[in-house]
């Protein structure tokens, strides 16, 4: 574990002993991040000496992530990097302090919105370079406010709105490295905003953003219907991603459940002039050129809705190269989405008893590091070169290959072994992180049992007869 030990040891709290703290921390909870953190701690004054961690007024998840942000934007250096946004919600149970609330009201919540920077060649997601935490319930929200009709579409447009975290994180990225500058920023439909899609087109950002609006365009017609009559381009294979039902309108194409599954689409591309609408700021332009790639399902899958995309882009529709690239730099966003399930099913984010909001945030600036090293850990199957003395702990490796027989000397050797104790079956194909995860618990519970054995056997009685 040497390498996420080493995404905390340069941080600097302001005190070494929070710094030797926050160390200490992560190495007793990253053996079991799942487990509680009575069983995580090996005693009360440990147990106590994390709460008073992540009760601190001093400590930040903003200082607690800013060495990993640095180790990011090293590991984005010199390639081609997409950075895939998107917000999730953590819901608790119980009574919880200075927490917002979740759309029905019943439960206390807060938001994270992330973005994730990703390998474009390999998408080997690098790190997290951006978090904003907000919460709901506190203020009535410029929409809520027009849809009571205390406002107009336009006026509530006009006031500060959720949606401007997107752009700031796109804005505040940038300005991190050069690497970061040049990254391509992709972002699902909640991102479609004609003022949005003008402030990054203005800032030379590169961008693909899912369209989620069947906009006017200045020639009288409208997204969809301009492609209609427009000549398929050809057709390709892609993955889809699982996903589970999530809360919202049944008719909402995006809330419904769907399973993972390879599908054929037709895709066909257009630069295409938006038409600035009346509600939108006045500051704008009136027109927007934007290219646009149009992909829509060609196979009918049972129970299943065919998928349309319209993907807005300002990168080059040139070339079927240039085509392809836009859709897998799309394609690249679902990655985030195991991420948070990294986050709340592999760390056990949203059970955590800790009861208010600054409390939560610290222990998510604890835990960011953590899901995406398991996150990684997917992408190091694959490595042949590295050692895996840098991933994985000596001791456990060394039980590994006696309980195996084999030398195991790549990463990609010692994961898969380690895939095959948490029940993967090497015909399926390359190990998941949760089924390396898995295995890796059961390779710390191994190893925690050999060492009270070793205790129990090394420890000699004295005769004092």
């Amino acid at each position: 574990m040497n390498q996420l030990i080493s995404e905390f040891s340069g941080c600097n709290l302001g005190d070494k002993r929070l710094d030797k703290r926050l160390v200490s921390i992560v190495n007793a909870i990253i053996k079991s991040p799942e487990k509680s953190f009575p069983e995580v701690f090996g005693n009360s004054a440990e147990l106590e000496g994390f709460y008073r961690f992540v009760e601190n007024h001093y400590v930040i998840p903003e200082n607690i992530l800013e060495h990993h942000k640095k180790a990011t934007l090293e590991r984005m250096r010199k390639q081609e990097v997409i950075i895939a946004h998107d917000s999730t919600e953590f819901v608790f149970s119980g009574k919880r302090k200075n927490l917002g609330t979740t759309s029905m009201g019943k439960s206390p919540s807060f938001f994270g919105h992330f973005s994730l920077a990703i390998s474009a060649s390999n998408k080997e997601p690098l790190g997290i370079v951006s978090l904003h935490c907000f919460k709901r319930g506190e203020k009535i929200s410029p929409y809520a406010l027009r849809k009571s009709g205390v406002l107009t579409q336009t006026q509530s447009r006009s006031l500060p709105s959720e949606k401007q975290r997107w752009s700031d994180a796109i804005d505040k990225i940038s300005q991190l490295s050069e690497g970061a500058k040049n990254a391509i920023h992709v972002c699902d439909s909640e991102t479609d905003s004609y003022a949005l899609l003008a402030e990054l087109s203005n800032k030379q950002h590169r961008f693909v953003i899912r369209g989620c609006y069947d906009r006017a365009l200045i020639n009288g017609e409208h997204l969809r219907e301009t492609f209609i009559n427009e000549e398929v381009l050809f057709s390709k294979k892609i993955y889809l991603s699982k996903r589970d039902k999530k809360s919202g309108c049944k008719h909402n194409k995006r809330l419904v459940k769907r399973d993972a599954r390879s599908t054929t689409v037709t895709v066909k591309a257009k630069q295409l002039i938006l038409k600035r609408s009346n509600c939108v700021n006045k500051k704008y332009e009136t027109s927007l050129a934007i290219n646009a790639v149009y992909i829509l399902e060609k196979d009918q899958h049972k129970g299943e809705n065919p998928i349309e995309w319209i993907l807005l882009t300002q990168e080059p529709i040139t070339t079927r190269h240039d085509i392809d690239k836009i859709i897998e730099y799309y394609c690249s966003r679902w990655i985030i989405e195991e991420y948070f399930k990294a986050l709340k099913t592999g760390c056990s984010y949203e059970k955590r008893q800790l009861e208010t909001y600054n409390t939560l945030r610290n222990c998510l600036g604890i835990f960011i590091p953590i899901a995406w090293f398991i996150l990684r850990l997917r992408n190091k199957a694959n490595d042949i070169d590295s050692q895996a003395e840098f991933y994985i702990p000596a001791p456990l490796i060394t039980i590994l290959r006696n309980e195996s027989g084999k030398s195991l000397l790549t990463t990609s050797e010692v994961l898969w072994e380690i895939a095959r104790l948490g029940g993967h079956i090497k015909y399926n194909g390359p190990p998941g992180w949760l089924v390396i995860w898995r295995g890796l618990r059961e390779l710390f519970t191994i190893y925690r049992g050999f060492q009270i054995a070793n205790t129990i056997l090394s420890t000699k009685r004295c005769d004092q007869s």
